[in-house]
């Protein structure tokens, strides 16, 4: 059985030990398990390690905050990651309401499930770009909508943290994909960890 374990830990504490458990009992028995997260190598893995650095620096309240800016990345991967992985159980470690205490913990659920809701929906996420190339539209009006929780926690922590003078409205402009930037565009999604761009795209010059 294929088993995908999200989490959103530092696995620095006892919930590491579960999770290695876990995860190491399921293998054992012989299934397959891909193991999601901040930790997703182990709580000494560099991007667990730089987290829990950056963890010490910030004021608790500063560092809750600034989780919520991997939702949106986190969501994306965790559906690329059921499409290509194709689990027969997804194992999200928090219940998604309140008993989750950390505000990031419930998210973490709720775009989980979000995300293996619209996994097998092949009317979610079309591949859009096809539409320009073919010329079935001559533009579409795409937003940066990716980066609106890294902008808006970014900030914040500059302002409260590091007391600097910050815009009061962050503009967030659409942007016009045509065959004239098309390419671009196309390697934006896949900057952002869109895995379903199609490599011709990626290819254009613009």
């Amino acid at each position: 059985m294929r088993i995908l374990y999200q989490h959103r830990t530092f696995a620095d504490g006892a919930e590491g030990v579960h999770i290695a458990a876990m995860v190491d009992a399921f293998r054992a028995l012989g299934h397959e398990v891909r193991v999601m997260g901040v930790a997703a190598g182990g709580a000494t893995s560099p991007t667990s390690t730089a987290a829990a650095r950056l963890k010490q620096a910030m004021p608790a309240p500063l560092m809750e905050l600034a989780t919520f800016a991997v939702n949106a990345p986190e969501y994306v991967a965790t559906l690329a990651e059921i499409r290509r992985f194709r689990p027969d159980v997804v194992i999200l470690v928090f219940s998604g309401t309140p008993r989750d205490g950390h505000g990031h913990h419930q998210a973490s659920s709720i775009l989980g499930r979000e995300a293996f809701s619209l996994a097998g929906d092949p009317a979610k996420f079309p591949e859009q770009l096809a539409y320009v190339e073919k010329g079935v539209v001559p533009v579409l009006l795409a937003q940066s909508v990716y980066l609106w929780g890294d902008i808006g926690v970014r900030t914040i922590v500059d302002k409260l943290h590091f007391k600097k003078d910050v815009p009061q409205i962050i503009p967030m402009e659409l942007v016009r994909v045509s065959k004239e930037n098309l390419g671009t565009w196309a390697r934006q999604l896949q900057a952002w960890g869109f895995t379903n761009v199609p490599p011709a795209y990626l290819q254009l010059k613009q």
